[in-house]
Formats: C-alpha cells, structure tokens, sequence
C-alpha cells in the first residue's frame, strides 16, 4: 500500500466516525417524529460528500496499480528454445504449466504437483514457429546463421478448430445437470374474439412436449511416462503436456461429444441422442448439396444451424469441388479458407475431425440445440510415487465435463457414402 493510500484511508475512518457519531446522537426519535438540527444535518452531508470524493481518488490508486500489473504482465517476455532474448509469443500450455508457482515451488514431494488450467483447455492458438524461431540470433543480423545449441520444440501438427469450438461452453459446479429437453411442439395459437352472445370462446392449448433429463458430468483422462531428465526439462516437458497429453484429450473428447454412447462413464454423444432429426440424401445431391438441405430442416425447427461436424474425406471431397468438373473451373470453396479465414460452408462453421464417423455428416444449432458444460478445465498433475525406482515421473491430464442436448430438433445428421 503506497503512502498516498494509507493516508486516505485514514481520513476516509475520520470522516466515517463523525458520521457514526451523527447517527447516534443527532438523530432523535420521539412518537414516530424524526428531530435532526438543520446545522448537525447539513454538517453530516458536508461530510459525506468529502467521504464520497476520498473514496473515489483511492479507487483512482487501485486502478492505477492494477493497470500497471496489467501493463508489466502483457510486456513479460517469453523464451523460446534458443533462449533469445527479446522474442515475445503467446505462452503455450505446457510453458504456463512448467511457469506455474506449483511447479517452481514443487510442493511437497518433489515431483507431485497438481495444476488446473483454467480457461485454457483450448488448445488450437498454441503459438505457431516459423524457420527463423529455430535460429540463434547474431549481432550482424537477427535472422542470423549459426549452429543450434538447443533442438528447437517441433509441434505436432494441431487441428485449426474442435467441436467444443463451435459451443458456447458454460461452466458448472454440480456433478448432475437437471434440465428440459423439448419435442416437437404443436402449435395451436389463432386469432380470438373476446365473446360472443355472452359467451367467452375458449383458448386453444399449444402442446409444448417437454420432458426432464439429467447429464452426468464425466471424466476424460490418460497419462504418460516421462524420464525425470525429462522433467528437470523445462521446455521438453511442455511439449509433453502440449503434443501429446492435451492433444489427446481434445481428441477423445470430440468423440465423446460426437459418438459416446451414454453407457457407464461415457457422455451420451450428439449421434446417439433420442429426438434428433435425420435427413436422407436425395439422389445426385453433393456432400455440399446435402448440408444445405441438413441447414433447412434446423431453420424449419427454429433452430437455424451454425455448425458442421464430418470427416476429413468428406470435407476434402467439399473443398476439391468446382465450379466447372469437366474443365478448368474454379473450386467451389478455397477462397474462402485459401488465406487462413475461418472453414465455413453456407455460412456456417465447419470442424472436421477423424473421429467423427466417415459416412455421417452433422449440422446443428451449437447452443439453443446442444450445450457443453465444463466443470473442471484442462488439469495437469504429475507424480513419482509408482515409479521411484525406474527414475519415471508420471504426468496426467484430466478434465470433467457434461453435455445437454435441450432441442434435439436443432441437430440433423445425414447418412452419405462418398
């Protein structure tokens, strides 16, 4: 706290006891009538006000420091593989596990640390490495030559995008989400005379054919082996937590998300929900001409679509579309993601994933449809306990989640076989 501060805080407990003081002695009441002196109630205002003002200039110095923690934190430097200097990057997950005060301070056992990564489960922005990062710099030049000293961290190669993406992911403490999941509702609403002869006419009743369901919040989890030189390896141990743990975790939970099948541990998956409708391809229609009319069927529900969910085949056979097939016409879709712009097709957002069932194509309303609930984010824990012996640390990853799907009528998958 800044000399300034405590000097504030010190008038604003003055000011406060002359206004306690007011409020016990120069307020009577007597038979229901309130007697405050005219001199003793413009004082307490007087004071008041001047309590107020103080008030607002140490919320001024609280902003001030906390902007500038803000400023200090943006203009932190982060390391790469060559130990440069004066490279800035967004920090991947893996260094913001090794960077963490759980990991600096090894609490407790050496090597038993318990991180959640709030936040930062997704992991599609990890910083992207171009052949200079992997070049030590020189006075001459900064983009100079020279041996490498440190093997450069070499990423394995990540999805632009994944299906909790098209989600707007909310949080939750509970282990058992209660809600309603609605049919198809017949609409009965008209247009209604107040009466006639005296008699009222009687409202038609909308059937909105809605039921109680629950999701279980579940776990998706693996763990791997590393070496402790490998531990003691700052930047080796973040490419563990991000190439292969967190990797794989996002990569099951797509297809827990997709295809699980409700059964023991396992989330019940899109595909698999009761309610959801199903389109069968008209005869000559394209991958493309297929999801158009998939988007139709959602609009005609209410619920009009902003996602799709296929296979890389299916969506390379999208993409290798053109205008002209017999001649030298244009692709359908490559000026739309040709410049690293978002994948999309009918203005909606496309995730392809290998998990996703080859022949199955799935458009929906992510949202108003389905929704996904985090109950614990991306965490990282590492332990040596088992594997003392064999100079092995183990490091895991888990996280907890549940999905709902309120409006089923908002998903349509369709059968397609290239």
């Amino acid at each position: 706290m800044s000399q300034t501060t405590a000097r504030l805080r010190q008038e604003l407990e003055s000011k406060n006891k002359v206004l306690e003081d007011f409020y016990a002695k120069g307020i009577k009441l007597d038979d229901g009538n309130v007697e405050v002196k005219s001199a003793d109630l413009a004082y307490a205002r007087k004071i008041l006000a001047e309590a107020a003002e103080i008030k607002s200039l140490i919320e001024i110095g609280t902003a001030t420091a906390e902007t500038k923690a803000l400023l200090k934190d943006l203009n932190q430097p982060v390391k790469n593989t060559n130990h440069e200097p004066h490279v800035y990057a967004h920090k991947t997950i893996g260094e913001l596990f090794v960077g963490s005060e759980e990991f600096k301070t090894r609490r407790g056992n050496d090597y038993e640390i318990d991180v959640e990564l709030k936040g930062l489960s997704d992991i599609t922005s990890l910083q992207h490495k171009n052949v200079y990062t992997d070049l030590p710099r020189t006075g001459a030049s900064p983009f100079g030559f020279g041996h490498i000293e440190h093997a450069p961290l070499v990423e394995r190669p990540q999805r632009p995008v994944r299906v909790r993406d098209l989600f707007p992911v909310a949080n939750t403490d509970a282990n058992l989400i209660q809600y309603i999941r609605y049919g198809n509702p017949t609409w009965a609403a008209t247009a209604l005379g107040q009466q006639v002869g005296g008699n009222f006419p009687q409202v038609p009743k909308t059937n909105l054919q809605f039921s109680s369901q629950s999701a279980p919040v579940r776990l998706i989890t693996h763990h791997a082996l590393v070496h402790r030189d490998t531990f003691d390896d700052e930047p080796g141990l973040a490419a563990v937590v991000n190439n292969d743990l967190l990797f794989g975790l996002s990569l099951k939970e797509d297809e827990e998300v997709l295809t699980g099948d409700g059964t023991g541990d396992h989330l019940l998956g899109l595909l698999n929900t009761p309610g959801i409708q199903v389109h069968t391809k008209v005869v000559g229609d394209s991958p493309a001409d297929t999801i158009r009319r998939q988007k139709t069927l959602a609009a005609v529900a209410y619920l009009p679509a902003n996602g799709v969910v296929l296979h890389p085949n299916m969506w390379e056979a999208i993409e290798l579309t053109k205008a002209k097939p017999d001649g030298d016409g244009q692709y359908v879709v490559v000026t739309n993601v040709a410049f690293g712009a978002e994948q999309q097709v009918w203005r909606c957002r496309v995730v392809d994933t290998p998990v996703m069932p080859e022949e199955k194509i799935l458009v929906a309303n992510f949202g108003m449809g389905a929704q996904l609930y985090d109950r614990r984010q991306a965490a990282i824990r590492t332990s040596e306990h088992l594997y003392f012996d064999k100079n092995a640390v183990a490091v895991l990853a888990d996280e907890r989640l549940a999905l709902t799907v309120p409006r089923p009528a908002g998903l349509v998958v369709c059968e397609y076989t290239l």
